[in-house]
């Protein structure tokens, strides 16, 4: 429907971030993370640097999501759709 969107990375707020990071190594068999200024740790999965970021929150849930487009117009009907639906940024 909007032509090429790819996943760029997400975001996961986490109360506990050591035991994130001990599934993330042990179970999903990810490399060791970068530890960023805020206190957030980012993986490398693939050629990005930090295509999953774990946070330290209470939600336990998602916090943010990054997408690519393929063009500028693919971008503004999502996000033409995305205000319909009455997201918010």
């Amino acid at each position: 429907m909007f032509g090429k969107v790819r996943l760029s990375y997400l975001v996961l707020e986490a109360r506990d971030l050591a035991r994130w990071r001990r599934f993330a190594g042990e179970f999903l068999g990810l490399p060791e993370p970068v530890v960023n200024g805020d206190g957030s740790i980012g993986y490398r999965i693939d050629d990005q640097a930090q295509r999953l970021v774990l946070a330290q929150g209470p939600a336990d849930d998602v916090a943010a999501l990054g997408w690519e487009a393929d063009s500028v117009g693919v971008a503004d009907a999502i996000c033409a759709r995305a205000d319909a639906a009455g997201a918010t940024p």
